[in-house]
């Protein structure tokens, strides 16, 4: 289980988010003597925590205030419900992520498989989180599990130090990026005299100006159309109680990732014949989501999360999904799905 900090009042420019029981006397003292050197400040846990998974405040500014955050994915870090929290926190600060998969692969973190998701169905089992609390783990494994890190599958001294060598270099460079950014932008005036609707404009001209490689659904009701987002790879929208509908264009030809889970009012996705190199379709807790059609040109879906979507009758074109790895539809019950033909590695 991670642990509390000896240090402090200070805001940190790296935490670091681990199992102690798996790295803490390796490679976290080794990575934290590093960063020092480099010296930047680091925050990870000295002593471990003998029971719950209560985040404190101290250690709750701590992640809320770093720089950038760093998630050491090991054999047993599901296991800790605190690793886990911490895991939503970070996501929650907005701040860079960068994972490290240790004598781990990279997709069983991001799918749930093997030690990862036996943990999880523990979790479960034991009855102590409800089940929105254990949703919010699995999309946010998933989630920094997709992000550009390292990984080491073996014990060997040599690569163990490379390996260590590049986290603290791709450290030191996000720390500085993000200690050139801007960190808050302000719109004030008299109640009545239209900052939200300049506020909802800037975002969105905001969004068309910069070169798309992740989007997150910063206004509720609506998405920007995708036919001017040519190089989005990833569509975050989840939690958007009010979104009904996603403008689909035959150009966004380069979306890997979708992610619509919890949109309650959402009832029906565009077809996704356009999005050809989708890999990840997330739609969890879609409750009046009622067909996804249109996965025949979708070869490359390897990942398709359709859980408590208790409305959903019909998932048209997914015996073309010849490289479908993970299919989780539990529980649908007005889903009639076949399957013939498609090696599932994975059904939970």
């Amino acid at each position: 289980m991670a642990s509390s900090s000896s240090s402090s009042n200070k805001s940190h420019q790296v935490f670091i988010n681990h199992r102690g029981v798996d790295v803490k006397k390796t490679f976290v003292r080794s990575l934290y003597r590093r960063l020092r050197e480099k010296g930047l400040t680091a925050f990870f846990n000295e002593e471990e925590m003998q029971g719950g998974c209560e985040i404190s405040s101290q250690l709750a500014d701590a992640i809320r205030t770093a720089s950038v955050h760093v998630a050491i994915f090991s054999p047993r870090y599901v296991e800790s419900e605190w690793c886990l929290n911490e895991l939503l926190l970070m996501l929650k600060s907005n701040g860079p992520i960068v994972p490290v998969f240790y004598r781990v692969k990279p997709q069983d973190v991001r799918w749930m498989l093997g030690l990862y998701g036996e943990a999880l169905a523990t979790h479960e089992m034991k009855g102590r989180h409800d089940p929105s609390t254990i949703e919010e783990w699995r999309n946010a494994l998933n989630e920094v599990a997709n992000k550009s890190g390292f990984e080491l599958q073996k014990d060997n001294s040599l690569l163990w130090m490379e390996l260590l060598d590049k986290v603290v270099k791709r450290l030191l460079e996000m720390v500085q990026q993000q200690d050139r950014k801007p960190q808050i932008l302000g719109i004030g005036g008299l109640g009545g005299v239209g900052k939200t609707t300049l506020l909802k404009a800037f975002l969105y001209r905001l969004l068309l100006y910069v070169a798309y490689t992740s989007i997150s659904c910063l206004l509720p009701e609506e998405l920007p159309s995708l036919e001017t987002l040519v190089s989005l790879e990833s569509l975050r929208a989840e939690g958007c109680k009010k979104l009904k509908g996603i403008r689909a264009s035959a150009q966004a030809t380069k979306v890997r990732y979708l992610n619509v889970s919890g949109c309650s009012e959402l009832a029906e996705l565009p077809s996704l014949e356009t999005l050809v190199s989708l890999e990840q379709l997330w739609a969890n807790g879609c409750v009046n989501l009622r067909s996804i059609w249109g996965l025949a040109q979708a070869t490359n879906l390897r990942n398709l999360s359709v859980r408590k979507c208790f409305a959903l009758e019909e998932v048209e074109g997914i015996e073309h999904c010849t490289w479908l790895e993970s299919l989780d539809v539990s529980p649908c019950h007005e889903l009639q799905i076949g399957v013939s033909g498609v090696e599932v590695a994975a059904v939970p």
